[in-house]
């Protein structure tokens, strides 16, 4: 009896011993080959699976020949040099309401900009629809990941991108940015492009490595192109002002002047309107080779810029570098920091100045235009 009670205590801390190993002595996790990989993919770009729609009305033309585009929509009212490597062009269809902008190089198109639309143009999209109606057609993605020349590319979409400005793909290759107004909730603008126009104009946050930059054409007749840039950038703000059922801009030559002088000051002396921190900010990005370091000018800055032309109830953008400017206008128009600045419902004087890449546009009352004008 006493060996079967010793023999039954031995078995129970044998057994005892066997479950309580693992607790008391762990084995080790055979994590080293995971955590190298993890350390390894820290400055790769984390893959994102994306929805594709077919690909269908503007987005077929994209890398295609642009007869093919004029085949359908006629001639060019306008054919504007970029100074970036590109031409844009702006076409006018009456008859089927449309109106858009197309970016031209080596004749092929690499960008769509519909300002207007019939109600079948834009299909799957259409004018005014809404982010519900947009959800019903596709999932709006935060993120996208796909191969340029042999590099992997990430782009990332802020909530407020998704909000006003989400990203659509679809099945040639292709993608929408489609434009939502702040006010009224529908889409008022599309924006088709290629993966090097998309990643060369970033408006959204990208990641890898090698990505494709616009360089700036120093033989370029920039008096000529900046000239153009100004014609643009007044033609769409006088549509957004329609569309939003405002008064037109009011415009005078002596404002214009004014603007560009403006600019003028600041791109000669920039240290005289901005502290050393601002300024170290500016030097980097008017400086450097890649066109995609974006600068603008904060409301303090531009107070002090058009006090010295004592400019009163002035309002101003500045920013740099600008390579398209009716894309970058869509931006700043979505931009709840900038929207409110394009929608004053008193009549107000536009200036619209270019010098390259840097852009200045003032606003100011119109009440005010004789005062300021007498204070010259």
């Amino acid at each position: 009896m006493k060996r079967l009670g010793l023999f039954i205590a031995t078995l129970l801390l044998v057994t005892t011993a066997l479950y309580l190993e693992p607790v008391v002595f762990p084995p080790k996790l055979e994590t080293s080959t995971q955590d190298q990989q993890l350390m390894g993919n820290q400055n790769q770009v984390t893959s994102w699976k994306y929805q594709e729609l077919s690909a269908t009305g503007f987005s077929t033309y994209i890398g295609q020949p642009v007869t093919k585009l004029e085949s359908a929509i006629g001639s060019p009212k306008d054919r504007l040099t970029s100074g970036f490597g590109f031409e844009i062009r702006y076409y006018q269809d009456p008859i089927n309401q449309i109106v858009l902008e197309a970016n031209i190089q080596n004749d092929q198109v690499e960008a769509i900009k519909v300002l207007n639309a019939n109600a079948t143009s834009l299909a799957p999209f259409s004018v005014g629809m809404t982010m519900q109606d947009l959800t019903e057609i596709t999932t709006i993605f935060p993120n996208f990941t796909f191969e340029y020349e042999d590099t992997e590319v990430g782009i990332e979409l802020t909530e407020e991108d998704m909000n006003y400005r989400p990203l659509i793909a679809f099945d040639n290759g292709t993608f929408a940015m489609l434009f939502f107004d702040q006010d009224t909730g529908g889409l008022f603008s599309t924006v088709y492009l290629n993966k090097k126009s998309l990643l060369k104009l970033i408006p959204y946050q990208v990641f890898g490595e090698g990505l494709p930059q616009y360089q700036v054409d120093e033989s370029a007749d920039w008096e000529s192109i900046n000239q153009s840039r100004e014609r643009v950038v007044t033609r769409l703000l006088t549509r957004l002002r329609h569309e939003a059922e405002l008064p037109d801009y009011y415009h005078s030559p002596e404002f214009m002047i004014q603007t560009d002088v403006l600019l003028t000051d600041f791109l000669n002396q920039p240290e005289e309107w901005l502290a050393d921190n601002r300024l170290a900010e500016w030097e980097m990005a008017s400086q450097t080779a890649q066109t995609t370091v974006r600068f603008t000018l904060s409301n303090d800055e531009i107070n002090r810029l058009v006090e010295k032309r004592q400019l009163d109830q002035t309002t101003g953008i500045f920013m740099h570098p600008i390579i398209d400017p009716t894309f970058s206008f869509l931006l700043l128009y979505t931009d709840p920091y900038y929207h409110d600045r394009f929608l004053d419902k008193e009549p107000m004087q536009l200036g619209v100045a270019f010098s390259k890449e840097n852009m200045l546009v003032l606003m100011q009352e119109k009440e005010e235009t004789s005062e300021s004008s007498d204070n010259q």
